[in-house]
């Protein structure tokens, strides 16, 4: 991992693709990395990352083989269905990079995600985690004990299977909730209700003039701008 131009950490892996985790400052200083690892000869891809409100991470990929997910000392051991095809894995951190948990889902098919280009759309909201993919042949989607399973049609003329897509919800035990009062910092402004859905108050605690309010999402992207606003309160519907 490079810090600033230097070498922070490295990380050996046995594995044929391993994955780390890497968090920077908006400044790009290094503020921690892990490492999933695992044993010879299975792997192990990451495919989509995102986060939640309360900064928690979330990550998508397949793997094969023996898979330990805990970055600390201890082991979260998950394995593969069968060493000759690959299973999903859904890997939730926390802010400091801790595992919070893991899941998998598998079956007599293979995940394939050729047709997304190398991606499996993953997204969190309100509780609940959203992944997307392509398989072949059988996928058991419920990470339980019990069984949800999706068969992928033959292709036309054949008894060989097509590739298919697949879309999946899972309900999450995060306890994170934005909170629902008003949000205040250091008495300088208010921002109510809050959470917000149509459109939102926010009341200064000084009148000024021709200031700008800016709402980036979770990536990082300006969502919507407001410029050269005056007065204490504004309403801004969203």
């Amino acid at each position: 991992i490079i810090n600033n131009g230097e070498v922070e950490q490295t990380f050996t892996n046995t594995a044929n693709f391993g994955t780390y985790i890497a968090k920077f400052s908006s400044e790009g200083n290094l503020n921690w990395a892990h490492h999933i690892s695992g044993t010879e000869n299975n792997f192990n891809l990451p495919f989509d990352v995102t986060t939640d409100e309360c900064n928690t991470i979330y990550i998508s990929g397949e793997f094969r083989g023996i898979c330990d997910f805990d970055t600390s000392d201890s082991d979260f051991i998950m394995s593969s269905q069968s060493f000759s095809k690959d299973d999903v894995y859904v890997a939730v951190f926390s802010d400091e990079g801790s595992l919070s948990g893991a899941f998998q889902i598998g079956g007599t098919g293979n995940p394939e995600f050729l047709d997304l280009n190398s991606h499996m759309p993953l997204t969190v909201k309100n509780n609940s985690l959203t992944i997307a993919g392509t398989y072949v042949g059988g996928l058991d989607l419920d990470p339980s004990s019990g069984t949800t399973e999706v068969v992928s049609v033959n292709q036309a003329g054949t008894t060989l299977p097509s590739r298919d897509f697949f879309i999946a919800k899972y309900t999450l035990d995060t306890g994170c909730i934005l909170s629902l009062n008003d949000y205040k910092e250091a008495n300088t402004f208010t921002i109510s209700p809050n959470p917000a859905h149509e459109s939102f108050t926010i009341t200064l605690g000084n009148e000024y003039n021709g200031y700008d309010i800016y709402i980036y999402d979770v990536t990082g992207k300006c969502v919507l701008q407001k410029t050269n606003l005056s007065g204490i309160t504004n309403t801004i519907n969203i």
